[in-house]
C-alpha cells in the first residue's frame, strides 16, 4: 500500500475536521463597578463568567447564560460583607474584538448586628479568659454582620475552650438570623463546656533517658489544671534537649473523668555527632573546625561535646561534660579549654577550666543566666610587654534572644550582661571588676529592607591597665566591632604607636540592608567606637557590603573605609546569623 504524502495528509484532516461554530464568539473583556476591591476579587471569585474570559470559540448563548446568572452570584458574593439586599444591572456589548460584559452594582445599607447572645454554660461560663473573649466577640451590637469577623470570633471561643482544658464541650445553638429588610442580624450561640479536665499521669515509651528524667522535664504535674500550651511548652523542652529524633504527644480523655493523660513516644537519634567546617571570618582568619558530641553518656542524660578551632589567628581544644540539673531548665557544666590568640595588638595563650550552672528563664522568652567558677592559667604580651597571669573569679552572665527566625530573623533582638570578678583573697594575680554589656536589634522595613543596629560597651574596676592580662582588656575594630580596622587594632596606645587596649569600650554600628529576591542583597552600615581610658575618642567606619542567605546562615561581605585614619578600603567576611 503506498504511503501518503504529508502535504495530502494535513489537507485532508483539515478537511475532516469539524467546522468552528457560525457564531463563534470570545469573551474580551469583564467590568464590574461600584465595589471595593475586595469586594470586586470575592465577585470575581464568585462569577463563573469569568472562567469564559478570553476563551475562544463560544456560542453566543453559552455566554448570555453565564451572563445572566452573574447578576445573583454577585449579590451572593456581597453578602458575607454585610451586603443583602445589592441590586446589579448588567449589560453585555458586542464589539469587533468580541463581547464586553458590564455589572453596575448598587449595595444598599449593610445589615447590622441587632442583638447578640452569646451563652457557655457550665464550668467555662465563669472562666476569667474565656469571658474576656465573649466580651470582645466581633460584630457587636450595631456593626456590620461581616461574616469573616463572625466566623473568626467563633473559632477563637473554641480554640479558646481547648486550650483552657474543656475538652468535652459541645456546641448547643449557633444561629445568625439575617432580616435584609430590617437592615438586622439577630446572633444566638451557646456552647456547654462540661467540666474543666486535669492533667492525669504521663505515660512515656522509647529510651534512651529514665522516663522519671523525661517526666521531670514536663512543666505540669498531674492534677493540674489543663493548659494547652503546658503541652507545647513540654514538647519545646524535649527538643531543645537534643536526643531525640522524633517525639509524638498526645492527649487521651477516656469516660466522664475530665482527666487529660498524657502519652510520650520518643525515638532517639544518633548518639554520635560529629561535624567540621571552614572558618570563614577576617577576625580569625581562614581555617577549619571540628567537633564531636556524644549526646547521651547515660540514661540520666549526660552528654560530653569536644571540639577545636584551627584558624590563622586562634586555635583553640577545649571539652565539655554537662549534666542536666534537678530543675527542668538547669544544666551544670565541666569545662577546659586550650587557646592561642596571635594578632598585631597581641599574642596570648591560656589554660582554662570551669564549673557553670546554666538555667533557662521560664518568664523570658529565649533568657538565661549563667554562673560560673573560673581558674585560667595566662600568658600574655601586650606592646612587647610579656606577662604570666593566675585567674581565679566567679562570673555571672545574663542573655536573651527573641526573634522570629533565629538564622534570618525580620524581627528579634539580643541582650547579654556579663559580669566577672577577682580578688588576691582568692588566688588570682589581680584584683578586677569587669562590666560587659551587648545589644542587637533586627527590624524588617518593608518586604525587601531590613534595619540592623548594634551597640557595646564596658569596663573595668579595681586596676591599672598595665596590671590586666589580654583577655580582660578590652579592644575595638573587626568584624562585629568597628569595620574597616583590623581585629582589636582600637585601643590606648603606647608612645610607640603599639595598641594596649582600655578599661573602657563603647561601640555602635547601624546597618541598611536591601535585598534582590530570595538570595542576594546589598548593605550600607556606618560603625563608631573605641577601647580607652578616661578620653573617649570614636574611630568612625563606614562602608558597603553584599549578603548572601546561605543554607547555613547569612554571608557578609562588607567593603568598609576607615574615616579617620588614612587605611584605605578593608575587607571583612562573615558566615553566621546577626542575633
Amino acid at each position: 500500500m503506498q504511503a501518503m504524502p504529508p502535504f495530502s495528509l494535513f489537507l485532508s484532516l483539515l478537511l475532516l475536521a469539524p467546522p468552528a461554530p457560525a457564531d463563534a464568539l470570545s469573551l474580551a473583556e469583564l467590568r464590574i463597578e461600584g465595589l471595593s476591591a475586595e469586594e470586586e476579587r470575592n465577585a470575581r471569585l464568585h462569577l463563573g463568567l469569568s472562567a469564559l474570559l478570553d476563551r475562544p470559540g463560544l456560542r453566543r448563548t453559552q455566554i448570555e447564560a453565564a451572563f445572566r446568572r452573574g447578576q445573583r452570584e454577585i449579590q451572593e458574593a456581597l453578602e458575607p460583607f454585610g451586603y443583602y439586599q445589592a441590586e446589579v444591572r448588567g449589560e453585555l456589548i458586542e464589539e469587533a474584538g468580541g463581547l464586553r460584559a458590564l455589572y453596575r452594582v448598587e449595595r444598599g445599607l449593610p445589615v447590622r448586628v441587632r442583638s447578640l447572645e452569646l451563652v457557655v454554660a457550665g464550668e467555662g461560663g465563669e472562666d476569667p479568659e474565656i469571658r474576656a473573649l465573649l466580651a470582645g466577640f466581633e460584630p457587636r451590637v450595631g456593626q456590620v454582620f461581616r461574616h469573616r469577623a463572625y466566623e473568626e470570633s467563633k473559632a477563637a471561643v473554641v480554640r479558646m475552650l481547648r486550650t483552657r482544658g474543656y475538652l468535652g464541650f459541645r456546641e448547643l445553638a449557633a444561629r445568625a438570623e439575617v432580616h435584609p429588610r430590617e437592615g438586622a442580624v439577630d446572633v444566638r450561640i451557646v456552647w456547654d463546656s462540661g467540666p474543666r479536665h486535669r492533667f492525669g499521669e504521663i505515660a512515656i515509651e522509647g529510651g534512651p533517658l529514665r522516663p522519671e528524667r523525661v517526666a521531670a522535664l514536663a512543666p505540669f504535674r498531674p492534677g493540674e489544671p489543663f493548659l494547652a500550651d503546658r503541652l507545647s511548652e513540654y514538647q519545646r523542652r524535649l527538643a531543645a534537649f537534643d536526643v531525640w529524633e522524633r517525639i509524638e504527644l498526645d492527649v487521651a480523655s477516656e469516660g466522664d473523668r475530665a482527666v487529660a493523660d498524657v502519652r510520650l513516644r520518643l525515638m532517639p537519634g544518633a548518639r554520635d555527632r560529629f561535624s567540621a567546617g571552614l572558618l570563614i571570618a577576617t577576625d580569625t582568619g581562614l581555617g577549619a573546625t571540628a567537633s564531636f558530641e556524644r549526646r547521651w553518656l547515660n540514661d540520666r542524660g549526660d552528654r560530653l561535646r569536644a571540639e577545636t578551632e584551627l584558624g590563622q589567628r586562634r586555635q583553640l581544644l577545649g571539652a565539655a561534660l554537662r549534666r542536666p540539673g534537678d530543675h527542668p531548665l538547669s544544666l551544670g557544666e565541666l569545662a577546659a579549654l586550650i587557646e592561642r590568640q596571635d594578632t598585631d595588638a597581641l599574642e596570648s595563650s591560656r589554660l582554662a577550666l570551669r564549673a557553670e550552672r546554666h538555667r533557662a528563664l521560664d518568664r523570658l522568652e529565649g533568657g538565661q543566666v549563667s554562673l560560673g567558677f573560673h581558674l585560667e592559667r595566662e600568658r600574655s604580651e601586650v606592646a612587647g610587654r610579656e606577662a604570666l597571669f593566675t585567674l581565679i573569679y566567679p562570673a555571672l552572665r545574663f542573655s536573651t534572644v527573641r526573634a522570629d527566625d533565629r538564622i534570618l530573623p525580620t524581627r528579634g533582638h539580643s541582650a547579654a550582661l556579663r559580669l566577672a570578678a577577682g580578688s588576691p583573697a582568692i588566688g588570682a594575680s589581680v584584683r578586677f571588676l569587669r562590666v560587659e554589656l551587648e545589644g542587637r536589634l533586627v527590624r524588617a522595613v518593608g518586604r525587601e529592607d531590613r534595619l540592623l543596629l548594634r551597640a557595646s560597651g564596658g569596663r573595668v574596676f579595681g586596676t591599672s591597665l598595665e596590671a590586666l592580662p589580654a583577655s580582660l582588656r578590652f579592644f575595638a575594630g573587626g568584624d562585629l566591632s568597628v569595620r574597616g580596622y583590623d581585629f582589636r587594632s582600637l585601643g590606648e596606645r603606647d608612645p610607640a604607636g603599639r595598641v594596649l587596649g582600655g578599661r573602657r569600650l563603647l561601640t555602635a554600628s547601624a546597618e541598611w540592608e536591601r535585598m534582590f529576591g530570595e538570595r542576594l542583597g546589598v548593605a550600607l552600615f556606618a560603625d563608631a567606637g573605641n577601647a580607652f581610658e578616661s578620653r573617649f575618642r570614636p574611630a568612625r567606619a563606614g562602608g558597603l557590603g553584599l549578603r548572601y542567605r546561605s543554607p547555613l546562615g547569612p554571608l557578609r561581605l562588607d567593603l568598609a573605609r576607615a574615616l579617620d585614619e588614612p587605611k584605605g578600603w578593608r575587607l571583612h567576611v562573615r558566615l553566621g546569623p546577626e542575633l
